[in-house]
C-alpha cells in the first residue's frame, strides 16, 4: 500500500485559518482596557496581536474588526484615539491611516487589504508590520481619580481619608499613585503610567 494515502512519513500540515472563517465578537466598540489580558475577549484572532502591542506602546485603540463581513467589504482595520497620540505618533498616522472626525473628536483607521483568500496568519503578521511603526508614548488616556472625586460620585466610601491604609481602595479597583496623588482603576495602568 503507498505510504503516501495514508500520510506516513509526510510531515504533518498546520492547515491555514482564513480571515472568512474568524468568528465575530460584538461587542468591540470602546472599551477601556485596564488589563492587556482583556483585550483578547474583544478582538478578533487576526488583529489581536496588533492591538496588544498598541496598547504595549500605550495607544488607545477604540475597535477592531476582522471578520467574514470585514472580508466582503476588502479591508479589517483597527481604529485609533487619534486625539490621544502623541505628537509623533500624530504624524505616523498620516502617513499610514486614515483620519476622520465625528463629533469633533479624531478618530484614525488603519485598515488592511483582505480578500477570500486572506490568511489569519497572514492578515496578524500585517497588522503588526504596520503598528510596529508607533512609538511607545505616555499614556495620556487613562482615566485618573483624586480622592474628593472618588467621594463625591460614591465610588468608594466618603470616610477613606489617604491617611487610610490604601488597600480598602485597592479591594474596591483603585491603584494609588503617592506623586501624582491620584487614583488608577487598575493596577497595570498605574503602573505603566508610572514607569
Amino acid at each position: 500500500m503507498n505510504e503516501n494515502l495514508l500520510g506516513i512519513g509526510e510531515k504533518s500540515k498546520k492547515i491555514k485559518q482564513m480571515v472568512v472563517d474568524v468568528e465575530l465578537i460584538c461587542e468591540t466598540a470602546n472599551v477601556l482596557f485596564t488589563r492587556k489580558e482583556m483585550i483578547k475577549d474583544y478582538v478578533e484572532v487576526p488583529l489581536l496581536k496588533a492591538c496588544e502591542q498598541l496598547y504595549d506602546k500605550n495607544i488607545k485603540t477604540i475597535s477592531s474588526s476582522a471578520t467574514p463581513r470585514d472580508v466582503e467589504a476588502g479591508k479589517v482595520n483597527i481604529l485609533i484615539d487619534y486625539d490621544s497620540l502623541s505628537e509623533e505618533n500624530k504624524n505616523i498616522t498620516k502617513k499610514i491611516g486614515e483620519i476622520w472626525e465625528v463629533g469633533g473628536h479624531k478618530m484614525a483607521h488603519l485598515n488592511i487589504p483582505v480578500n477570500s483568500d486572506s490568511a489569519v496568519e497572514e492578515i496578524s503578521m500585517r497588522a503588526l508590520e504596520i503598528v510596529e511603526e508607533f512609538q511607545k508614548q505616555k499614556p495620556t488616556w487613562f482615566p485618573k481619580y483624586t480622592l474628593d472625586y472618588l467621594q463625591k460620585y460614591q465610588l468608594i466610601d466618603p470616610d477613606i481619608t489617604e491617611k487610610d491604609n490604601l488597600s480598602e481602595l485597592e479591594n474596591a479597583g483603585f491603584y494609588y499613585d503617592p506623586k501624582e496623588k491620584v487614583f488608577y482603576v487598575s493596577l497595570e495602568h498605574r503602573n505603566k503610567a508610572t514607569e
